[in-house]
Parts: C-alpha cells; structure tokens; sequence
C-alpha cells in the first residue's frame, strides 16, 4: 500500500507540477511511509557493506522540475527512489534536478539489483556521466550481451565494484565488457553469466590491473578459460572465485603458473580438480593464500598428500568436503606442512575410525573447527574443548 500510494503521488507530481500536490506527498512520506519503513534491502555480498541505495536514469524530462522537491534532503530522496519500480522512477527523476545531482555527483552506490531493467536499461547507461561513481550493483537484470556492451561504453573513471551476477550476458557481453576503460576497477562479480572459455579469454586481456576480487563461479569454465585467465596480468587479485565450473587437472596446472602472489581466497568448490590437479595446484606459489575450498573434487589420498606438503604458510581454511579421502589421506594430512589450520572440512569422506585417530595426534595447534560428519566414524576419540570445536 505504501508503495502503490507513493507511486501514484510521484507520477502526479512529475506531470501535473502541483507544489501543493508536492507538499501533501512530503506530508504523506513522513506520516505514513517513512517513519515505520526500514529502508534497507539485503544484499550478503563478501564485498564492502554497501549503503542501500537505488536510482535510475531518466530517458528524458517531462516538465520543469518542481522547486519544492529540490529542498528535499537527500536521505528522503534516496529512500523515495528505493520504494518506486522502473517507470516511477523515470517521473521522480523528472520532478528534481537534485536528483540528478545525487546520480551523477555523489559517490553513493546505485542498485538497481532485482529490478529487471534489461537491455534498455543498460543503454542508458552509455549515455550518463557518472564521474563519482564507484559502486554499481546491477544483479539479475536480464542485460545480456548487448547490455554490457552499452555498460563498457559508459564513463565510469572512478568505478570500483560492478556486480553483474545472473545478468545471461555470456563470453559475447565480456568481450566487450573487457574493452571498458574501468581503471580504477577492485570488485568484479560476473557469477552465473554462462560466460564459457572464449569469454574469460577476452577477460585476460582486460585492462583490470587493479583487480583485487573476480568471482566467476557457475559460467561452464573449462580448461582453457582457466589457462587464459592465468595469463592475465592481474597483480593485485586476492580472492578468485571458480567454483561450480568445469575445471580440471590441466586447469589446475595453468592455474598453479599464475602471477598470483597477492591472492588469499581460492574457490575451487565442485569442480573435476582430482587427485592429479590438486597435485599441480600444490606447487604453486601462493604464500598470501589463507581460505582453500576444494569441495566436491574427487580428490582421494594421493591428492590430499600433494597438499599436505605445499607451500600455503598462513592457509588457515581448508575445505575438502565430499571428496574420496580415506584414512591414509587423513594421516598425510596430521602430519604434513599445514600447521596454521584453524578451520578443516572433511564432512563426507570416508576416513574412517583410523583417519580420526590420527587427526587426534596431528600438531594443529591453532585449530578451532574440524568437521567430521558422515565419514563411517565408529568411535568419538575427540573431545570438544574449549578450544576446539569437533562436528561428528
């Protein structure tokens, strides 16, 4: 009801221009709407806490702006624009120049997630100058391809963080999106984009050197996207997100070559990485690395032992839940190099009553979780302490 009385108010005064009119939509805001309403709308990202905020572009002026509603502080204009859906927002925008203003000159973020803006949508972006900007949030939007390339035609000079998730705009969209000139560009969250090999070829060619998170999980990546993307120059990436994609031990080899010095994060989870992949992946040189999820790989005991002796000196996660490590791959891991753990997944394993006795004398000092759940595991030798948390 809030919203449907909001919208009706906005569109009347956008083309009737009625100050009083206005007057009596502040009165409403205050009385009706805004006191009760939380403003906010979730988005549980691993990136910064984003102020929730949503503007959209108008295509073109209907009237004068009316003078009453550029005194409107800019707290209430934002929240006015997070109730109202695509077409209300085209008759807001054309009712204050200010809010113009907060688009293109303030440095707040714009999301537009949720909202089906589609491919005219993403146009009008090519045609806004956003010199401020630095966070756009545009998930689910059904741009596709010809939305991207509309997106890598804007002026975006101080953007930090784009998020296209589940956007369809595939490997044709991050051709283009890769010949953006986004220089300032932290955050890039293209997950679930069908994007396949050619797309993340274009991508590591991209001009991203200062790339610190790139999340490509569930985009049907294979081998030689893997390969491509390895190539890159991306120096300052920290956290790589590849989960659910089509990566396997050639991939994991390419991937173990990278100029990735600076990562911490590493999402391999539900992959075909096996037992020789993870052998590859073991050498590589990633002394920054922290968090390692390799979930759902098939990997057994020989690829666990790779593990057990790589060089991850401050690896303080490691996720090997719902692979085929037995016994024997939980001994390797007892007494190997990765002392640092503090959080070990094996839920779904097989390592049996013997794989837990040897965990049970491992030197993991600083361990506080160990997941033990579904692993034929007869005898409870571990005991839940103060310290360490033990989940059978």
């Amino acid at each position: 009801m809030r919203k449907i009385t909001l919208a009706l108010m906005v569109r009347a005064a956008a083309f009737v221009q009625n100050t009083a009119f206005a007057i009596s939509v502040l009165l409403t805001l205050n009385i009706f709407l805004f006191l009760p309403y939380n403003y906010s709308f979730g988005m549980n990202d691993n990136t910064e806490d984003i102020t929730k905020y949503t503007i959209k572009q108008k295509s073109n002026s209907i009237g004068n702006p009316s003078p009453f509603f550029n005194n409107l502080p800019d707290e209430i204009i934002k929240n006015i624009l997070s109730l109202l859906d695509s077409f209300d927002l085209i008759c807001a925008l054309s009712v204050s120049r200010k809010l113009e203003y907060l688009a293109k000159n303030k440095k707040d973020p714009l999301i537009l997630a949720y909202i089906n803006i589609g491919i005219e949508g993403a146009k009008s972006f090519s045609k806004f100058n956003c010199p401020m900007l630095k966070v756009l949030i545009l998930r689910f939007n059904k741009i596709g391809a010809e939305g991207a390339k509309s997106l890598s035609e804007a002026t975006f000079p101080m953007l930090t963080t784009l998020d296209l998730q589940l956007n369809k705009i595939r490997g044709e969209g991050l051709k283009s999106l890769s010949k953006a000139n986004f220089p300032m560009l932290k955050i890039l969250n293209l997950h679930e984009n069908n994007i396949r090999d050619e797309g993340v070829m274009s991508l590591s060619e991209a001009n991203f050197h200062m790339l610190t998170t790139l999340h490509l999980g569930s985009n049907h990546i294979g081998d030689e996207g893997l390969k491509s993307l390895s190539e890159g120059n991306f120096p300052m990436l920290k956290v790589l997100n590849l989960g659910y994609n089509k990566i396997g031990a050639e991939g994991a080899k390419s991937l173990s070559e990278a100029n990735f010095h600076m990562l911490t994060t590493l999402h391999l989870g539900s992959n075909s990485i096996r037992d020789e992949g993870l052998r590859c992946l073991s050498e590589a040189n990633f002394p920054m690395l922290k968090i390692l999820n390799l979930g759902y790989n098939k990997i057994g005991d020989k690829g666990v032992k790779g593990l057990s002796e790589a060089n991850f000196p401050v690896l303080i996660t490691l996720d090997l839940q719902w692979n085929e490590i037995g016994a024997e791959g939980a001994q390797v891991l007892s007494t190997g190099k990765l002392t640092n753990l503090t959080l070990l997944d094996l839920n779904g394993n097989h390592i049996g009553d013997d794989g837990v006795s040897a965990l049970s004398k491992a030197n993991f000092l600083m361990l506080t979780t160990l997941n033990l759940r579904k692993n034929n595991i007869g005898r409870k030798i571990f005991q839940n302490n103060d310290r360490l948390k033990v989940l059978f």
